[in-house]
């Protein structure tokens, strides 16, 4: 589902969202087959991934090199790990039919300080977006994409998902 901001006119009723906007396409629907745990399912071994599906539609709206991954997640040194820790290059690639593109995301966690046993869930939260853009022309007569990440993840980090934990930015 998008949601939009109107900076000036446009036809909402026509693409969905107004001209000059900002918006963002929440996931219709998330699987992972990781490890469960308080509402998030945690991505840590190359044997875990986490997928989410998007409805495209609103995005013919968008301008081109305008739309972005936005990752909200949880970051540790492991499963039940510590607090404080970020996690460089998390590749997730978008699919439909034939067309794919891989990007990279940066999830940054600013919490200090850094502690490598148990934290309890204290000081996980990380987020980060696509050092790319979606090459939406790609999906030209797509009406949906499926955008999966996988681990294992760099320095052994477990990342914890959920369905909101994915978004397309675009304006």
């Amino acid at each position: 589902m998008a949601h939009c901001v109107a900076h000036s006119g446009g036809d909402a009723r026509r693409t969905g969202c107004p001209s000059a906007s900002i918006g963002v396409d929440n996931a219709s629907s998330f699987t992972s087959n990781g490890t469960s745990s308080a509402g998030w399912t945690r991505v840590h071994d190359d044997m875990h991934t986490a997928s989410w599906t998007f409805n495209i539609m609103s995005l013919q709206s968008a301008k081109p090199g305008s739309v972005y991954l936005n990752v909200d997640a949880l970051v540790s040194n492991r499963v039940e790990g510590g607090s404080g820790y970020s996690a460089k290059s998390v590749r997730f690639t978008a699919r439909c039919g034939d067309a794919r593109q891989t990007m990279a995301v940066k999830l940054v966690n600013p919490f200090r300080p850094m502690f490598a046993g148990n934290s309890l869930g204290i000081g996980w939260a990380a987020s980060g977006h696509s050092s790319s853009p979606l090459r939406t022309a790609k999906f030209a007569g797509c009406t949906e994409i499926t955008v999966t990440t996988a681990g294992a993840y760099a320095r052994d980090r477990a990342i914890g998902f959920r369905q909101s934990s994915v978004s397309l930015g675009f304006s």
